[in-house]
C-alpha cells in the first residue's frame, strides 16, 4: 500500500517544518563537530611538524662540527653555530649569501680554492662524499685548519640534487701536534747523524784487519 500522511493541514505543516528544523540542526551540529575535529587534527599535525622542526634545529645547532648547506645556485640555506664561529659570520648575515663569500678556503700551501665551483660540481654530478684538508679564512682574521667533507644534497624518492652540504671539523690542534712530532723527528735525526757517523767510522777502523 502507498504511504499516506494522515492529519489536518496544520498538523502536516508542523510536521514538515519540524523535519526541516531537525535536519538543519543535525547538519549544523555535524558541521561543527567536523570543523572541530579537523581543526583539532590540523592543530595536532601542526604541533608535530613544529616539534620536528625544533628538534632538527636543536640537533643541527648542537653539532660541534660546522655544517653549511647550499642550494643549486651555491647560496647558503643553512648554517649552524659551529660553522658561524669558524667562518666568523653570523647566521643571520650568512643566510642567502654565495658560498665563496662565507666559506673562504685555501689549500694547506695557501693557494685559494673556488669553493662555489667545487660545491656545484659535486651537486650537479651527484658525486659521493669528498674529504680533504683545507684552511678556512675567517671573515675577520681567524685561520682554521679543517677536515672538509662535501656531499650532494639529494631529495628522495628520486634522489634529485638540490644542492650540497659541507661538514667540517677543526683539526688545527691535531695538525700542530703532528707538525711538532715531525719537527722533533727531523731534529733528532739530524742531531744523531754526526755521532752515528763517527761511531761507524771507528767501527770500520776496528774491524779493518790491516789495522
Amino acid at each position: 500500500s502507498n504511504f499516506q500522511l494522515y492529519g489536518t493541514d496544520s498538523e502536516k505543516s508542523i510536521l514538515v517544518i519540524g523535519t526541516i528544523i531537525v535536519t538543519f540542526i543535525s547538519w549544523w551540529v555535524w558541521g561543527r563537530l567536523s570543523v572541530h575535529y579537523s581543526t583539532k587534527t590540523g592543530n595536532r599535525l601542526s604541533i608535530q611538524l613544529e616539534t620536528s622542526e625544533e628538534k632538527s634545529e636543536i640537533i643541527i645547532q648542537s653539532i660541534s662540527d660546522g655544517v653549511i648547506a647550499f642550494d643549486k645556485t651555491g647560496k647558503i640555506t643553512l648554517i649552524n653555530s659551529a660553522a658561524s664561529t669558524l667562518t666568523e659570520w653570523s647566521t643571520a648575515d650568512a643566510m642567502g649569501l654565495d658560498a665563496h663569500l662565507v666559506l673562504k678556503v685555501s689549500d694547506e700551501d695557501g693557494s685559494a680554492l673556488n669553493i662555489k665551483d667545487y660545491l656545484l660540481s659535486i651537486a650537479n654530478n651527484k658525486k659521493e662524499s669528498v674529504t680533504r684538508t683545507v684552511i678556512i679564512n675567517g671573515h675577520i682574521n681567524k685561520q682554521t685548519i679543517v677536515s672538509l667533507v662535501i656531499s650532494p644534497l639529494l631529495i628522495p624518492p628520486n634522489n634529485e640534487a638540490e644542492g650540497a652540504i659541507a661538514v667540517f671539523r677543526d683539526i688545527t690542534k691535531a695538525k700542530q701536534e703532528e707538525r711538532q712530532r715531525s719537527d722533533f723527528i727531523s731534529t733528532a735525526s739530524h742531531e744523531m747523524r754526526s755521532p752515528v757517523a763517527a761511531i761507524e767510522g771507528y767501527l770500520s777502523l776496528a774491524l779493518n784487519p790491516q789495522l
